[in-house]
């Protein structure tokens, strides 16, 4: 009996070992496999990546500060008038730009720009002599507007301590500020991408 049971014992160990070998060799094996099957994956995620994202335009021959650039926009945060201590109406709006024109270089891309616009003291005059509130209109979301204006990049002074301004209006998607008249602002029909809703982002294209 005694000797059975100690062959019983040892047939038991050799199936265990056997066991926890194969096991060992399928992992040691399953393991690499994994790490391959997820390479594919990496790519995938790579090239999506890739796609996703966009070459930011090159802003410098528009935002000089100087020349007179063509702007075609539409809004995307409305205005905010506000009285001037000089007498004349200023409003603060957020537009993503369709077309920028600047002598020869032409731009469709979209890119954000804070603009103000202003109405001059004797504009306000006359529109309050005509019964008017205001010669500046306030612009609401999705309105599309063309209009000429002098544009610049934003950038920080380097005082101590102050707002890092260019970082704030890039945080909302400002690449540019600027002014303009208000009595040379057009606004123009609807397009079909405003039927739709804006948002997406345009492609950029030079020339």
């Amino acid at each position: 009996m005694v000797a059975r049971a100690a062959c019983l014992a040892d047939r038991v160990h050799r199936c265990c070992g056997r066991g926890i070998g194969f096991l060992l060799a399928c992992a040691i094996v399953s393991f690499p496999l994994a790490i391959l099957a997820l390479v594919p994956l990496g790519a995938l995620y790579l090239q999506v990546f890739d796609a996703a994202q966009t070459t930011s335009p090159n802003l410098e021959a528009f935002a000089t500060g100087e020349g007179t650039v063509d702007v075609t926009a539409h809004v995307v945060r409305e205005g905010i008038a506000r009285d001037s201590p000089y007498g004349d109406t200023q409003e603060s709006v957020d537009v993503e730009t369709e077309q920028l024109s600047a002598g020869d270089h032409v731009l469709n891309a979209s890119v954000g720009v804070r603009l103000t616009i202003f109405s001059k003291r004797a504009e306000e005059e006359e529109a309050r002599d005509a019964g008017a509130d205001s010669a500046l209109l306030v612009y609401t979301y999705g309105e599309r507007l063309h209009f000429p204006a002098k544009l610049r990049a934003p950038r920080n002074y380097g005082n101590p301590g102050a707002l890092d301004l260019s970082g704030y209006l890039a945080s909302q998607d400002v690449r540019l500020t600027g002014s303009g008249q208000a009595s040379e602002v057009e606004v123009l029909p609807a397009s079909r991408a405003a039927a739709w809703g804006y948002g997406a982002a345009m492609p950029a294209t030079a020339y």
